[in-house]
């Protein structure tokens, strides 16, 4: 199991968005088609991994890219993308805090969104665990589309990359910006 050192990121310091090579899912379902898993596993042009602490086997994936934590992935992760209940999103913030995850996206809500005293002490003690250490995107967050690498949050999202930078806080903005950018023929980098 490789950890790596898992040094003060800095706010700032965004570069290793550039060269993502591993993604965990963590929260994929054998249960259903789980969409995240499913976009990712024929475009992402890494390694991508199911986390699921009860899963053994998903249908159509790999056997050897499914663990119960994403601390027994065997390489260092990169990305994850958590979709579990809020409750049990701190506990996986402090494994990914350990295992050296780079940036993670809480697609899972119910943190200050839920409009709650409750989910706004949430999301503080998730920031506070993340010890600026990883970066967060979210929660109720959709989390990157970067076609260079394959990775998207919905299928039928363009593959190839253009030279457009784009950042927003809202999931429906970003997809209304990116099927218009379909329509007039441009093409985002990330």
């Amino acid at each position: 199991m490789e950890n790596v050192e898992n040094k003060d990121i800095g706010v700032k310091d965004t570069s290793f968005i550039n060269d993502i090579r591993s993604i965990a899912i963590i929260g994929a379902s054998k249960k259903r088609d789980y969409f995240f898993l499913r976009n990712h596993q024929y475009a992402f042009k890494g390694n991508l991994y199911a986390v699921h602490p009860n899963a053994e086997e998903i249908p159509n994936f790999p056997e050897d890219k499914i663990y119960s934590s994403i601390l027994e992935i065997p390489e260092a992760i990169d990305f994850a993308f958590i979709a579990i209940p809020a409750k049990k999103v701190l506990e996986v913030m402090d494994e990914c805090v350990e295992k050296g995850v780079k940036l993670v996206t809480v697609f899972t809500s119910e943190f200050s969104d839920a409009g709650t005293e409750e989910g706004a002490e949430l999301e503080k003690e998730l920031v506070r665990r993340a010890k600026n250490k990883v970066r967060i995107l979210g929660p109720n967050g959709l989390g990157l589309f970067y076609p260079k690498f394959g990775i998207a949050w919905r299928t039928g999202f363009p593959s190839v990359a253009g030279n457009i930078g784009f950042i927003a806080q809202s999931g429906g903005i970003c997809n209304i910006a990116i099927y218009s950018s379909i329509e007039l023929g441009l093409n985002f980098s990330k």
